[in-house]
């Protein structure tokens, strides 16, 4: 189910407390700090009782999980009970974002979890535009089509489904990835920025073409200090950068396992930097953080040899607010760890040829996946160096 409510219900009463902006929450009676999460929360507080026919009774915010299970930590942004005389019956838990926050596969993980562990039949996101319910049959998540009302969450028999079945990806016309069309296209997607030159554009649409294309899988990585590294697909997440933005689309992303057990998650993908120029990304997972730890420009750092492909890096860092670090310094340390990365005195990931298609099970773009990914790594392991340095 899709839909909005920001601007079906009416605003909610705004009043002054020590100082402060808040709304009356109708649901626990009591005032809350206006946020842009508040005014989804309270929005969708309205709009269930309006429209859905939910009791304001049964509706319940701010939930601690141990309230359900003993010793969990964790809140629950908002949950709808079943009532009875008897006793309460939870039906529904829902994770309310801002506005301005996308729907991705975070979100929804994040919700999940708290519902495998109150064992509630619905699971709900929502940033005010968007409105998801999953209903769980005993075996898989169902999206409920339309909008339920209060008696159907309580007796979901006659609920309408839709299969949650992933979009296949049709490859572009590999004929065609210099034309007009496509580089129209590119620039609208955000996958290429305005400044970048045409000659690039075959090669990044190549390259993006591969990333998207997860039915053929990527068997053969093979980086340093880890025993498995495993496709996983892709996924719709955002990434941060250095600067405060950040990178909202769909990533191809690696299960890494190191020789101690512990697992790591790489992700990568071609995008516009500030709609201007083009980059490859590659971020490292680190728990609730998501920052990228390589902004490769390709302009910068891809060279064109008539059919071949060589992607380089000039070893750039910023870390943080101690600022840029000497590329020299990063190229020297990476070449301490990893010989094979370094070649005339710049990083060296890869060289491909662009006369064909790219496909993740190829062996030149299993050996580019296995470089740029463990610089990444090497990368990340670097600004935590500098950072010990500078306290």
């Amino acid at each position: 189910m899709s839909m909005s409510f920001l601007d079906v219900v009416d605003e909610p009463r705004i009043f002054m407390r020590n100082g402060k902006q808040c709304y009356f929450d109708n649901a626990t009676k009591k005032l809350r700090i206006i946020t842009p999460e508040e005014t989804v929360r309270q929005k969708l507080i309205a709009y269930m009782n309006k429209v859905m026919k939910v009791p304001i009774e049964a509706i319940d915010v701010e939930v601690p999980i141990s309230r359900f299970v003993h010793g969990v930590k964790g809140r629950m942004d908002l949950i709808v009970f079943g009532l009875s005389n008897e006793h309460r019956t939870l039906l529904l838990v829902v994770e309310c974002k801002a506005p301005n926050v996308l729907l991705t596969d975070d979100v929804f993980q994040q919700a999940d979890k708290y519902v495998e562990v109150v064992n509630a039949p619905f699971v709900g996101v929502t940033n005010g535009y968007e409105f998801i319910i999953d209903h769980w049959n005993g075996k898989e998540y169902k999206r409920v089509e339309g909008v339920p009302n209060y008696s159907e969450l309580c007796d979901p028999i006659n609920l309408k489904m839709i299969d949650i079945t992933p979009m296949k990806y049709t490859r572009l016309d590999f004929s065609t990835l210099d034309s007009d069309d496509i580089y129209n296209m590119a620039i609208r997607e955000y996958i290429i920025g305005v400044l970048t030159p045409r000659m690039y554009v075959p090669f990044i649409m190549n390259l993006h073409d591969c990333i998207m294309d997860d039915s053929v899988i990527c068997d053969s990585i093979d980086i340093n200090g880890y025993e498995s590294v495993t496709d996983m697909g892709k996924r719709f997440t955002r990434f941060s950068n250095a600067s405060g933005g950040g990178y909202d689309g769909i990533y191809r992303y690696f299960l890494l396992k190191d020789l101690d057990g512990d697992t790591q998650i790489a992700s990568i993908g071609v995008f516009s930097y500030s709609e201007r120029h083009s980059i490859i990304l590659v971020a490292i997972d680190d728990y609730d953080t998501h920052n990228s730890a390589l902004q490769l420009n390709i302009e910068l750092n891809v060279t064109l040899n008539e059919n071949y492909v060589n992607v380089w890096h000039n070893g750039r860092m910023t870390v943080g607010n101690i600022g840029a670090i000497r590329s020299a310094e990063v190229i020297r340390f990476i070449a301490e760890k990893s010989e094979r990365l370094v070649k005339n005195g710049k990083v060296f990931l890869g060289r491909l040829d662009n006369s064909k298609r790219f496909y993740m099970d190829s062996i030149e773009i299993a050996e580019f996946l296995s470089k740029i990914i463990e610089y990444a790594f090497l990368r990340n392991e670097f600004r935590d160096i500098i950072k010990l340095r500078k306290r």
